[in-house]
């Protein structure tokens, strides 16, 4: 007697179903979670290296395009006569820099132009030293801000009161740290006069120093130029519109018929807003390179950077969270994956990567080097630091949340030790505290 199970063969005729292994299935991806995940996985990073390929590259392109056609101011014919020019400077507690820009300033100034100076409830010295270059040179006019009515924020407000005084045909918008070489501003005028352009806008050499600086203004200025585009600026009936503080020229009729800073009294981002307004007003606009006319040193040092960008980012995104979160994550999608995965697949190329994904992202790694070649000319950096814009990135999407979080957590805006509550949208008053 035989004890436990005896084998049972089935009997003649009879089909009985045993599955094929995984490997030998038509359909694998059915029985393996696993090679499914792989798959999906596979075709979503491939997505976003393509899409980042394209966006970078086309940006890239059309930069080149740009390149090639551009106009330099420092290339401009000089006038054969006089020009009328007026320069608006606000300032407050700009005593580090004012000096070396009003002799800069001064110097550019045409003969029959004027300079004014708003001194906007400085603390430092920043109104001593603009009287005393007064006292030197009567194109020079100082004016004092004590108080900045409410709904206004003091830059905008200082701006107005400059126009106010202001007797050129064309104004020039500028920072108090801007440093100008003789002759850039008549050539500008002159331009404007010649070719009808209401509104001038010329690109600054941004002046860095050190690692950090250079790492996170490198990108930060690729960002900008992907944004706004502003080379399109130019096109007549184009969206597109270019504003930038360091040197914004616009005629008087221009700025008039475009509402002057009142329409933009509560904007942070008042530069840029003024090219649109000019813009939506009719105006024509022209951007020009400006480097080798007018240069600025933004901010010094990173701290100083994500400082610098408190009042800006969060503004430039229209003070809503979910923009603010949307664009940290689009930023990040778009340029950490594909700068990563070129390199993950060197070492395990037998993985989920695969070589067309690897091939897309270092697509992504030469466009970002041609981007890098084109913003050194505005920035002084070098193109090998193209390698670090995956560390700019990082950096970028700090200051952004830090720009939020600082907005929320002051109640608004603050900036110089002013905090200025935004006005509210459904019609409320504005508070300046």
């Amino acid at each position: 007697m035989c004890h436990g199970f005896v084998k049972q063969e089935p009997a003649k005729g009879v089909y009985t179903h045993r599955p094929l292994p995984i490997a030998l299935s038509p359909f694998p991806i059915l029985h393996s979670p696993l090679l499914w995940y792989q798959l999906v996985m596979h075709w979503f990073l491939l997505t976003v290296c393509v899409i980042s390929l394209l966006w970078w590259g086309e940006l890239a392109l059309e930069w080149w395009v740009f390149a090639r056609k551009r106009i330099d101011l420092g290339d401009l014919p000089e006038p054969s006569g006089e020009v009328s020019l007026s320069v608006i400077v606000p300032a407050r507690n700009e005593a580090r820099s004012a000096e070396r820009a009003l002799i800069s300033l001064l110097e550019a100034l045409p003969e029959n132009g004027e300079v004014i100076f708003v001194n906007d409830r400085s603390t430092d010295e920043t109104g001593d030293i603009a009287r005393r270059f007064a006292l030197q040179d009567r194109r020079l006019k100082v004016l004092d801000v004590t108080d900045v009515p409410d709904g206004w924020l003091g830059k905008t407000h200082a701006m107005q009161a400059g126009y106010a005084a202001a007797s050129g045909e064309y104004l020039l918008f500028t920072d108090a740290d801007v440093i100008f070489k003789p002759g850039c501003l008549a050539r500008g005028v002159h331009f404007c006069q010649t070719e009808g352009v209401d509104h001038l806008v010329a690109t600054p050499l941004l002046v860095t120093e050190g690692f950090w600086e250079r790492a996170f203004v490198s990108l930060f200025s690729i960002i900008l130029v992907a944004r706004f585009r502003i080379w399109r600026a130019s096109i007549p009936g184009s969206r597109f519109f270019a504003g930038i503080g360091a040197f914004n020229l616009v005629s008087r009729a221009a700025y008039q018929e475009a509402g002057t800073h009142k329409a933009i009294k509560e904007e942070v981002v008042d530069d840029l807003l003024l090219g649109r307004l000019v813009k939506k007003s009719g105006g024509r606009q022209q951007v020009v390179s400006g480097e080798r006319c007018l240069q600025v040193r933004w901010n010094e040092g990173l701290e100083g950077l994500v400082k610098g960008l408190e009042k800006n980012a969060y503004a430039g995104l229209e003070y809503s969270p979910f923009r603010a979160v949307l664009a940290c994550l689009a930023l990040v999608l778009i340029t950490l994956p594909p700068g990563a995965l070129p390199i993950i697949y060197v070492f395990f190329p037998h993985g989920v990567i695969g070589g067309s994904i690897a091939a897309a992202g270092a697509g992504v790694w030469f466009s970002f080097a041609v981007l890098y070649g084109f913003a050194s000319r505005g920035t002084g950096t070098t193109l090998f630091y193209f390698l670090t814009y995956p560390l700019g990135t990082v950096l970028l999407v700090w200051a952004i949340l830090n720009s939020m979080m600082k907005y929320y957590s002051h109640g608004g805006i603050r900036w110089r030790g002013t905090v200025y509550k935004r006005k509210n949208r459904e019609g409320g008053k504005g508070k300046v505290e």
